[in-house]
């Protein structure tokens, strides 16, 4: 597939055009509450499940984040909070914990941790 979009679009015009979706997601989701609105797609896993997966909560909590309420942003996902936080900073430092060469690793053992933990019933999950 990326062979293809190398032969379709100069590499130029696939930033541009990516950068424009990402403008335009943004821009839906900072101008519709995820919680209100009803054409953001649910967590398929929650309602086949009922069970919270990692990413439960994240388009609220980008919702939030994009207002500059941080602790609606972490109450809604505290993973995706923190996962937004190192990818802005890991892109405007270029560089940063997310380089290292074991981090899919430990982001994969986190994301994991996370799930188990955020479906257990006793305080604080």
């Amino acid at each position: 597939m990326e062979s293809i979009l190398k032969i379709a679009l100069p590499k130029r015009w696939a930033k541009l055009l990516f950068g424009a979706g990402a403008v335009i997601a943004l821009g839906l989701y900072f101008a519709f509450d995820p919680s209100m609105a009803g054409f953001f797609p649910p967590c398929p896993v929650k309602k086949f499940t009922g069970l919270e997966c990692p990413g439960c909560g994240s388009q609220r909590a980008l919702h939030a984040l994009l207002h500059l309420h941080f602790a609606d942003a972490f109450r809604f996902n505290p993973l995706a909070f923190t996962a937004i936080l190192f990818l802005v900073y890991d892109r405007l430092a270029g560089k940063g914990p997310l380089r290292h060469p074991h981090a899919p690793w430990i982001v994969l053992v986190i994301v994991i941790l996370y799930w188990m933990l955020r479906n257990v019933s006793f305080y604080p999950f």
